[in-house]
């Protein structure tokens, strides 16, 4: 089974948003969805990294996730 790199998937997502919707709160909100608490719409290094699939999401997401 393959697994799908989330930063593929926000990809995705950032091709289909609306032109006045930004990339970190688009991926900030996404993540806030599942860990409330859980904002990195101000840090535009980790929405980045997490774009390009150069980081991990936290394991806080990955396990509330599950």
């Amino acid at each position: 089974m393959r697994k799908l790199c989330f930063g593929s998937f926000a990809r995705i997502l950032i091709l289909c948003k609306n032109q006045t919707t930004t990339q970190k709160s688009l991926v900030g909100t996404i993540l806030l969805s599942i860990v409330p608490g859980y904002d990195i719409r101000d840090d535009d290094t980790a929405v980045s990294d997490l774009v390009r699939c150069e980081s991990n999401l936290s394991p806080t997401v990955t396990d509330a996730a599950q």
